[in-house]
């Protein structure tokens, strides 16, 4: 995500607590967290794990 997007969603997170503190579970607000830079549902496979699976 880029810098923007993080600071649209903290700027949303903050309104819905405003709105609903008690959806929250905590008494402080929201914070900005840290994004993984990638996310996969299926990493694709490194260079040395394609060799081996056509060399099988």
């Amino acid at each position: 995500m880029t810098g923007h997007v993080e600071d649209q969603r903290l700027a949303a997170l903050q309104a819905a607590w405003g709105a609903h503190p008690e959806r929250f579970g905590q008494r402080s607000l929201p914070k900005k967290l840290q994004v993984p830079e990638a996310a996969w549902i299926n990493e694709p496979m490194k260079l040395e794990e394609r060799e081996e699976v056509t060399a099988v």
